[in-house]
């Protein structure tokens, strides 16, 4: 049951209840009962008030439990995302240091290493592209000659480029991802110089 509904109906409980036996009566006179059945009357119905609130005391500690722990796994969460994250950067890395060893199309005389180069490069662009899909990423990728946007890009180089104005994007080198409004990885530019 919701809790705010059983806030209700335990508002209507306490608040409209009937009043306590011996009050009046349908269909006779009513009788005034003694003091001490009065008095047993209201205890009764303290009692009872007591009780509810315990309960709705109790229902409000498991909502904000359920709260707590509703924020604590989106935090874990976003550790073990961003732990993902950080794994597909270090291997974007190595694919970017084997390249300068072995050139962008790898050495002929090691097809093996070509390989590894190209597969690492594909598991990383699915990881990426998974996050994407499931709605946990966004994807920051600027088009050569947007404006650069110091929150969702770092500059990382500057080249020439007669058809784009100075201080736009003129490549994107690493696409960056946002989580919400929240920036994990700013896309790396290089700009028009």
């Amino acid at each position: 049951m919701p809790f705010k509904s059983v806030i209700y109906e335990v508002d209507d409980r306490l608040f409209q209840a009937e009043p306590p036996p011996g009050a009046h009566r349908a269909n006779a006179a009513p009788a005034k009962p003694s003091p001490s059945e009065e008095l047993e009357a209201w205890r009764n119905r303290a009692e009872e008030t007591a009780r509810k609130y315990q309960e709705l005391l109790q229902m409000y500690r498991q909502a904000k439990s359920a709260l707590k722990n509703d924020a604590e796994w989106r935090q874990r969460c976003q550790k073990l995302l961003h732990c993902g994250l950080r794994n597909c950067s270090e291997l974007e890395l190595a694919i970017v240091a084997a390249q300068k060893a072995h050139g962008e199309s790898g050495r002929p005389d090691d097809p093996i290493g070509s390989a590894l180069i190209t597969g690492i490069r594909q598991v990383v662009e699915n990881h990426l592209l998974q996050f994407a899909a499931e709605g946990l990423l966004q994807p920051v990728e600027p088009q050569p000659g947007e404006l650069f946007d110091d929150n969702l890009h770092e500059s990382v180089g500057t080249k020439p480029s007669p058809d784009l104005a100075q201080g736009l994007v003129a490549e994107v080198v690493r696409i960056g991802y946002t989580c919400g409004p929240k920036v994990v990885r700013k896309a790396s530019v290089i700009l028009a110089g």
